[in-house]
């Protein structure tokens, strides 16, 4: 509003509408009467309108894998809305918490709980049948026993499979392929929590 003084001058004078226009413009606006007094509260209270402006810059999420510097899977966390919008969940990071996102996640964690107990037992099996095994290699070699090649992980999955023992040549753990005749030992990493150990037997192969 413009005032002019009794000399002329001009100056300026800023009004602020009284609450009662507010809840008439709400009207007009759509707004509810809980938006209405959260407005009028916000007049009225600088500080409380900042807080409620940091509560709508927050989420809840459930953390669908281990997120580094955050938490594990299944892990309830209050992160910045734009964080969660922007990069946890678009990445599969994590869901909105809601009631029946919790119930998804508990089902689905049963479900989980159920499968990695039955990976378990298979290979504590596993373990136990290998441990029944020794793999007799023939490989040409010199006098001094050193081979004219190399016993690798990829061989020993092939043996393995004449068997009847289908296994990943990434789970046998070699720090560096056979090149000399003798008995060996090697680990296999059949579980995180389960490793077994195959005889290998490497002999001179007849000329």
């Amino acid at each position: 509003m413009v005032i002019v003084s009794a000399n002329g001058d001009l100056s300026w004078a800023v009004t602020f509408p009284k609450a009662s226009s507010f809840r008439e413009g709400e009207k007009m606006t759509g707004r509810n009467d809980e938006q209405g007094q959260d407005i009028e509260s916000e007049i009225r209270n600088p500080q409380s309108a900042i807080r409620n402006e940091k509560r709508r810059l927050i989420m809840e999420v459930i953390l669908k894998q281990r997120v580094e510097g955050l938490g594990e899977r299944g892990d309830v966390k209050k992160v910045a809305d734009g964080y969660a919008r922007n990069f946890l969940i678009p990445k599969g990071m994590a869901v909105k918490s809601t009631t029946a996102a919790m119930k998804e996640f508990e089902q689905e964690k049963q479900v989980a709980l159920s499968q990695a107990e039955q990976e378990h037992e298979l290979a504590l099996k596993l373990a136990a049948k290998l441990s029944k095994v020794t793999l007799t290699m023939k490989r040409s070699a010199g006098e001094t026993d050193q081979l004219f090649g190399s016993v690798t992980n990829s061989n020993i999955a092939e043996a393995l499979a004449k068997h009847g023992i289908d296994i990943d040549r990434k789970k046998i753990e070699m720090e560096h392929p056979i090149k000399v005749l003798g008995e060996y030992t090697v680990p296999v990493q059949l579980h995180r929590e389960v490793k077994a150990e195959i005889r290998v037997s490497v002999v001179k192969e007849e000329e």
